[in-house]
């Protein structure tokens, strides 16, 4: 199969190819285009809030240990792999649809793994917050007593008063709490590898499903076109710099790790429109039309993708 559709060949009805495409794709449970790219904004939102210890409902709060995240994280990942498990049954005959099936049951069980171990990763206990709120209070009555003294220094008078040992110390760390980090960092490398290979699978699935219609519809390359340009500038300084005369190594290898968190993060708002844009159906959400199967079932995956948000 090509990638390209034959130049000199007639051209094809668009609403056709998309009808067709559109038929392809009514095995496929989960929400794409407009719907599918918030999902999955909101997604990338709460993982960079959690990774940052924060809470994603408040970020101006710090994160704590609630039961209820970790709840809700566990029927999040419980409930997210049944519905895609489900997706990806329906679809035993589209091998494209299973691909990308697959890539979004990686993602939630990416999603699902840092729910449930950011609060204790990169959270704050509330012991840990009262011994900050001590600390600091006893820095400023220190710094106050230190204040006094200067004070009377500069008005000669230093030989009534001895400067007392003033502790400048804000924040206590806690025992635990450099453990608990380096478990945080394992986490976030499977999370990686986990989201590195379904995002692997998930393009070549979206790929296969473009496969020979590139060019016949035309909003569909467009879509590439313009996602290529913003994911693949990494690759076009290296090409650029290699071709100038070469680059350092500690920025060759850099730049390819740029290159990889674009791909595996942008490639999901490329797939969602990519899919929305060969289908026509640009909502990304199966119609009454799709069966009522379809449509509950995209919904049921959109609401517990965000159900941790309501535990944390």
């Amino acid at each position: 199969m090509s990638l390209m559709s034959d130049p000199f060949a007639p051209p094809e009805d668009i609403a056709a190819l998309q009808a067709e495409a559109f038929l392809q794709a009514s095995c496929y449970s989960l929400p794409y285009g407009a719907v599918g790219f918030s999902s999955h904004l909101i997604t990338y939102y709460t993982m960079i809030t959690l990774i940052l210890g924060r809470t994603p409902l408040a970020p101006w709060r710090p994160l704590g240990f609630p039961i209820t995240g970790f709840v809700t994280g566990a029927v999040s990942l419980i409930g997210t792999t049944i519905v895609t498990s489900i997706s990806i049954s329906r679809c035993a005959g589209e091998l494209p649809f299973r691909l990308v099936g697959a890539w979004m049951l990686m993602t939630s069980i990416a999603v699902s793994i840092t729910t449930l171990a950011a609060p204790y990763a990169f959270g704050i206990s509330k012991q840990e917050l009262l011994t900050e709120k001590e600390n600091k209070e006893t820095y400023k009555r220190e710094r106050k007593s230190y204040d006094v003294i200067a004070v009377a220094r500069m008005a000669g008078s230093d030989a009534k008063f001895t400067v007392p040992e003033v502790k400048l110390q804000m924040y206590v760390e806690d025992p635990t709490r450099k453990a608990r980090r380096e478990l945080g960092r394992v986490a976030l490398f499977w999370v990686g590898m986990i989201w590195v290979a379904g995002s692997i699978m998930g393009v070549y699935g979206v790929v296969l499903f473009c496969d020979g219609k590139w060019s016949s519809i035309h909003v569909v390359s467009t879509v590439t076109t313009v996602f290529a340009c913003v994911v693949f500038w990494p690759l076009y300084i290296i090409f650029w710099s290699l071709f100038k005369g070469g680059m350092k190594q500690k920025r060759f290898w850099g730049l390819l790790q740029i290159q990889l968190f674009l791909v595996c993060s942008l490639g999901l708002l490329w797939m969602d429109w990519t899919i929305a844009s060969m289908t026509g159906n640009l909502i990304g959400v199966p119609g009454h039309n799709d069966g009522a199967v379809n449509k509950n079932l995209a919904w049921l995956y959109f609401g517990l993708k965000r159900l941790p948000l309501l535990g944390l």
